[in-house]
């Protein structure tokens, strides 16, 4: 019986050991591929490191980028022809620099809101429609800015728009008929003053100059030399007095250096010294001076 006992008991023992073995065994395969796993993914990640480090990624993507813009072009589609339209005094030249594309590039290389956002910082240029037209044309059309006035601010004379837009400060002989502004904050008000003056046209064609006084209102400076003091409020009503003192008695004709129609209730004059009587008497009536 007691012989029995040990037996069963050295077996038991066998088993455990066996157990434990393979226990350990097991643990070691686990950790061997988990080690392996682990260096994979880190050679993995190494080379992803080194590819974007070393800009390989940029390199193959632009090698990619340029054998299908150069089978595009093979293909037909390449620049042949630049169509534009709208320019009078958009320097030409200028324009195609900045669509910066060439005769025979890839017309799929050309992106035209790239060339519209440039284009747009040339002066003369208020707006610009730019397409791709397939398989060979780049198609341009500008709407350029239209010429109101030159703004004489200090010693500088630029050629200004509607909108007050300064649009070029060279080559401003062929503008020499247009009306000349002067004063601190001109151009914002240039494009209603003109409608205003060319409403009248016998004192616009008398017009030398205006100044824009203290940011508020207007001295209309006459080619003659005269001075006619206008109101800040009520621009045009003001201009129409003048109109019709004009027509009826040549006011702009006699000798004065000064009218003032500031104030609504009143047309002051101030004549050349010595003059005054003179006016008073060539005009029938008195005037306020």
């Amino acid at each position: 019986m007691a012989a029995k006992k040990a037996k069963k008991s050295t077996g038991t023992r066998r088993s455990n050991t066996r157990l434990v073995k393979k226990g350990k065994g097991f643990l070691r395969n686990v950790l061997k591929k988990l080690a392996i796993i682990v260096a994979v993914l880190t050679a993995v990640l190494w080379s992803a490191a080194w590819f974007f480090l070393s800009d390989a990624d940029l390199k193959t993507s632009n090698y990619v980028y340029a054998s299908v813009m150069d089978g595009t072009a093979k293909a037909g589609f390449r620049v042949e022809d630049f169509l534009v339209e709208g320019i009078d005094h958009t320097d030409p030249d200028l324009l195609l620099s900045l669509v910066n594309i060439g005769k025979d590039d890839p017309i799929f290389m050309f992106n035209p809101d790239n060339a519209k956002e440039q284009i747009r910082k040339i002066n003369w240029v208020k707006d610009v429609h730019v397409e791709r037209r397939l398989p060979d044309t780049i198609y341009i059309q500008v709407i350029e800015r239209k010429p109101m006035a030159l703004w004489h601010n200090g010693q500088k004379l630029t050629l200004i728009d509607y909108e007050g837009k300064e649009i070029d400060n060279v080559n401003l002989k062929a503008f020499s008929d247009l009306i000349m502004v002067k004063g601190a904050g001109a151009p914002s008000q240039v494009e209603e003053l003109v409608r205003m003056l060319r409403a009248e046209d016998g004192i616009f064609k008398k017009l030398d100059h205006a100044r824009f006084v203290d940011k508020r209102r207007w001295d209309l400076y006459l080619k003659d030399k005269k001075i006619v003091k206008m109101p800040q409020n009520d621009f045009a009503l003001a201009l129409r007095r003048l109109a019709q003192k004009q027509e009826k008695d040549n006011i702009l004709d006699k000798d004065i250096t000064i009218i003032d129609l500031r104030d609504p209730e009143r047309f002051i004059v101030r004549t050349e010294l010595g003059k005054v009587q003179e006016y008073k008497m060539s005009l029938g009536e008195g005037i306020p001076l």
